[in-house]
């Protein structure tokens, strides 16, 4: 299962990515497919080595991570912003959300059925 918990404003919460969660993001991104969301996350969680993370690049963590609290805990009275103040408490958790996440998404698999083209 995609989950763990997280630690926000003294609060413990499941984090959970599966489809609600990217339902989630997609609402509040405008963003209409699974790839849409991969590769806008992609786009923003472009970290560079040896340098500290942008506002944008965090405030897309904080989303993304909410979108997972949310999911599961849907009156949960946090914010994206909660999201990243406690993420920036714990580092190791942030990367281990950034995996799970990861993990979580479909993987793309040859279909079976697509003769390949001469």
């Amino acid at each position: 299962m995609n989950n763990t918990t997280i630690s926000i404003n003294g609060e413990v919460y499941k984090v959970k990515f599966g489809f609600l969660a990217n339902k989630i993001l997609a609402k509040r991104w405008g963003l209409k497919t699974l790839s849409e969301i991969g590769n806008t996350i992609a786009g923003k969680l472009n970290f560079k080595e040896n340098e500290e993370p942008t506002l944008e690049q965090l405030e897309a963590i904080g989303e993304l991570i909410y979108a997972g609290v949310v999911s599961v805990h849907p009156d949960a009275a946090i914010d994206p912003d909660d999201v990243v103040d406690a993420l920036l408490k714990d580092t190791d958790k942030l990367q281990e959300l950034i995996q799970l996440y990861i993990d979580s998404m479909p993987k793309a698999e040859p279909s079976k059925n697509v003769k390949p083209g001469k």
